[in-house]
């Protein structure tokens, strides 16, 4: 930055429509919003269509679904009821789930709650992409699955984004409070704040689209099966709502929240290994805690992605600043990106910070140096199931198996420079490395982990 700092902010309404109308002209997204509040003032700017076929412009009344960010919500109940006494997040969940401590007692007395809160239980989840999985999972289908899954990771090792675990966490707060999970979010974070959720299926939810051959096209799915709404919600709510949530988060009293909460989110469970990541590609977060990402110093949050729409809240206590984008399409990379810029121009560069130096050791990705061949064999883990790593001259080739029995091929190599290239059919970020405990090679694939059988 440069020339002299005055007392106005560099980020101006003007400013941001300017940047949010240029993202849409050049046919990045179809449509995008943000809604941000520091020190008190907020501004929201929107562009593009909420809706090209009923030609509707993206604005203040659109609906993005929060989907993964009732994760982020949950872990707010958890803490509050710790903080109550009603909870105990280094319990074992057995202590809580005793039908399920009976069918599975190796998990449920190693496995804690805090390790449902930072992704780091460690067992062998489900692809939430299958149907049997997606639509007709039960409580007694999952103690039935968790019966019979590995545990790959000792629980609190190893980071894993892992759908299942706040179902798990949900159905402790049930049985504790007496009242569904999504109802105690309804009850004690929505409507202290004036917020009346709707599903998506609600008039003004925004259209999901992905991109074809260079068009946007329209993406109907069907929502989750009523077992999934603990984890991954049909909630839909206007970009001013979310925003409201991180406003309350700052100022605590609106939501009758104890003062170390946001002390507790922004303290680091896990830390993430280092990834290499292909450009427009996910910004993966530095670490992870109780519940929020921490994606820089200073600076945590939390994402909602479903196919074809994405919403993130990022908080910087020490700015007194929130930050809520919103697009309809799955556009990850626009939206990381965004946010780094919105950080920069409201805090004239302060923000984002750079982690500590010991965030980026090296021996973090065994790329670094590291005889390729180590890594050839099966990896298993939850989202595509299985993965095939194997060796050539072009370097590693990882194969994911689709359920058409179709392959994507995923390269990377590392070359004389000591730069990782990659090839793939979709952007991702990954990192070899080895298991803390076993030392057995694992694969981090994006925010999911696999361990080579």
């Amino acid at each position: 930055m440069s020339g002299e700092r005055t007392d106005d902010p560099i980020l101006t309404e003007g400013l941001l429509q300017r940047i949010l109308t240029s993202i849409v002209g050049n046919g990045a997204v179809p449509g995008i919003g943000v809604a941000i509040n520091q020190g008190g003032k907020t501004i929201e700017c929107y562009a593009g269509k909420s809706n090209f076929d009923a030609n509707i412009e993206m604005g203040s009344c659109a609906r993005f679904e929060i989907s993964c960010m009732m994760k982020f919500y949950l872990a707010l109940i958890s803490l509050k009821m710790a903080s109550e006494g009603l909870l105990d997040i280094d319990a074992p969940i057995g202590k809580y789930l005793t039908d399920l401590h009976i069918r599975v007692p190796s998990k449920t007395t190693a496995i804690c709650i805090q390790h449902l809160l930072s992704h780091t239980s460690g067992y062998r989840g489900v692809n939430i992409q299958e149907a049997k999985y997606k639509w007709n999972f039960s409580w007694d289908k999952m103690i039935e699955f968790l019966e019979g899954t590995p545990q790959l990771f000792q629980p609190g090792m190893t980071f894993n984004y892992e759908h299942s675990e706040h179902v798990i966490l949900g159905e402790i707060i049930a049985r504790v409070s007496g009242i569904s999970p999504t109802r105690c979010v309804e009850d004690q974070i929505f409507s202290p704040l004036g917020i009346y959720s709707s599903n998506a299926r609600h008039s003004d939810i925004v259209t999901s689209y992905t991109k074809n051959n260079g068009r946007f096209v329209s993406v109907k799915m069907p929502p989750l099966g009523e077992f999934w709404r603990a984890s991954l919600s049909d909630k839909a709510l206007t970009l001013r709502e979310i925003l409201s949530i991180g406003e309350a988060l700052l100022s605590r009293e609106r939501l009758s929240l104890p003062e170390t909460i946001v002390t507790q989110l922004f303290q680091p469970v896990i830390r993430l290994k280092k990834v290499f990541k292909m450009p427009a590609s996910e910004h993966m977060p530095m670490s992870f805690g109780l519940g929020a990402a921490q994606y820089w110093d200073g600076v945590i949050g939390h994402n909602g992605s479903t196919m074809g729409q994405t919403c993130a809240l990022r908080l910087v206590p020490a700015e007194g600043l929130s930050i809520v984008v919103g697009i309809n399409a799955w556009a990850p990379h626009i939206r990381d990106t965004l946010i780094e810029l919105i950080l920069k121009l409201s805090t004239w560069g302060r923000y984002p910070q750079k982690h500590s130096p010991n965030m980026e050791r090296k021996d973090d990705n065994l790329f670094c140096g590291a005889d390729s061949s180590k890594f050839v064999g099966n990896y298993i883990g939850s989202y595509y199931g299985n993965l095939l790593v194997t060796v050539d001259k072009r370097g590693l080739r990882i194969s994911t198996t689709s359920k058409g029995g179709g392959h994507n091929i995923f390269e990377a190599k590392l070359n004389s420079d000591g730069h990782v290239e990659m090839r793939a059919p979709t952007p991702v970020s990954l990192g070899f490395y080895l298991d803390p405990i076993d030392k057995t090679p694992c694969l981090a694939f994006g925010g999911y982990t696999y361990k080579m059988r």
